[in-house]
């Protein structure tokens, strides 16, 4: 069975639009985002990063550089007072492109989107909460075609309880970037085909390993990318004109992403030592936790794998994927070996977490589920629900590995709540 093929089909549903059903009233229901839970507000900034060591391969410019928008969501005191961040900045510029679908910016909530009447709760150009001194840095990297904002809950989260969030929009494959200037760069029609249909005349397992290549090659790119922000990040730490001066606790480090973006922290965490902590959401590729690349050791920081629940394929769908219960065990099982085997290898070993909730699948790490239930009372909380499932785990662990707090959640060979199975491989035993 391919793997690879069937999660790519999951990533690009993350790059369709929050499409709100419409009521039996006839009206788009306009959903109001949670407010965080911790003891911080959030502020954010975004930036505008040119990489001139990198050349940017999928753009048409022969000359053209790596260029990033990173968005930085930070603690600020509660009670300060400053103009809302929208929810996706850059809305009116991605409204004046002739097909927005591909920007991912079309559906029943754009006009709410453009309005401004959808809104994060983050301050803009707040300054940073004053206690502590420092805060604690993760980097995240989206999902194939998803932007940054559709993960606006979760990073918001995160920061409420004292984390300093830089988000990266990886260029050329994400819906639509829009930059302060007005320019946009949507989503590259090369990366697209790759995941897309192949050809009559390529079989699906020459597919599958174009894709994978393709994969790994980016892989690296975003990975660079993940660098080059934490690069980025210490000169405005160092800067004193900056308003991050002083502030970010550069000695404790995370990265985490989702879906593709999952594997490329992988691989950042492979490259980059000034990463302590890696998280890969539900980004696992059929050779372990993270793809392995000739001659590239698996991480060794404390490695978190967190995946959603999916039930085995039943006997019905087996046969149409042409595909023997024999041949699919081993092949589970072959993926289960190598997970752990790198697992092992990670500083005080690894974990590998299994949520499991009513409803809870690749998407409910994202805001997507959430906006489109607007209209179903139950589904929207079953949406929040599972969200929060994946916060916790995440939140348990960083502030493990990043604080120095032990959490009971992570620390169960079997956590009490059925919705949540925890393994914990220690280096070279159980």
């Amino acid at each position: 069975m391919n793997y690879l093929r069937i999660e790519v089909g999951l990533f690009l549903l993350l790059s369709t639009v929050f499409a709100a059903q419409i009521p039996p009233s006839g009206k788009t229901l306009v959903p109001t985002l949670p407010r965080p839970k911790g003891s911080f507000a959030v502020g954010r900034i975004g930036y505008d990063w040119t990489d001139r060591s990198r050349r940017e391969v999928l753009s048409k410019d022969v000359d053209a550089k790596r260029e990033l928008m990173v968005y930085v969501w930070y603690p600020v005191d509660k009670g300060k007072r400053g103009k809302s961040a929208p929810y996706l900045p850059g809305a009116s510029s991605i409204n004046k492109l002739s097909d927005r679908a591909l920007s991912g910016a079309d559906g029943k909530l754009w006009p709410a989107i453009l309005s401004g009447q959808i809104a994060s709760h983050a301050v803009e150009d707040a300054p940073p909460a004053e206690n502590p001194a420092q805060f604690p840095v993760l980097v995240f990297s989206h999902g194939l075609g998803s932007p940054v904002f559709h993960y606006t809950i979760f990073i918001e989260e995160l920061v409420s309880h004292g984390y300093v969030v830089a988000s990266i929009q990886h260029t050329y494959e994400v819906n639509v970037v829009a930059f302060p200037d007005g320019r946009t760069v949507a989503l590259s029609p090369l990366s697209w085909s790759i995941y897309g249909p192949q050809p009559p005349e390529i079989s699906e397992e020459e597919g599958s390993k174009k894709a994978i290549a393709w994969e790994k090659e980016r892989d690296n790119v975003w990975a660079a990318d993940i660098s080059f922000a934490l690069d980025q990040l210490t000169m405005l730490d160092r800067d004193r004109g900056s308003v991050f001066f002083g502030k970010l606790d550069l000695a404790h480090v995370g990265a985490l992403g989702h879906s593709i973006g999952g594997r490329a922290v992988g691989r950042a965490c492979q490259l980059d030592r000034r990463i302590k902590a890696c998280v890969n959401e539900d980004g696992a590729p059929d050779d372990g936790a993270v793809f392995n690349y000739p001659g590239a050791a698996s991480p060794t920081q404390p490695f978190l794998l967190e995946e959603a629940f999916v039930a085995p394929p039943t006997d019905k769908e087996l046969a149409e994927a042409h595909e023997s219960r024999r041949h699919f065990n081993e092949s589970i099982a072959e993926q289960d070996a190598a997970i752990e085997k790198q697992l092992r290898r990670c500083q005080d070993g690894g974990y590998r977490v299994t949520l499991k909730a009513p409803g809870l699948d690749h998407d409910s790490f994202t805001d997507v589920p959430f906006m489109e239930s607007t209209h179903d009372p139950k589904a929207e909380a079953a949406a929040l629900h599972s969200l929060s499932l994946a916060v916790d785990v995440t939140l348990a662990f960083f502030d493990q590995y990043l604080r120095g707090k032990d959490h009971r959640l992570l620390n169960r060979a079997r956590e009490s709540r059925s919705e949540i199975t925890v393994r914990h491989y220690s280096p070279g035993g159980d």
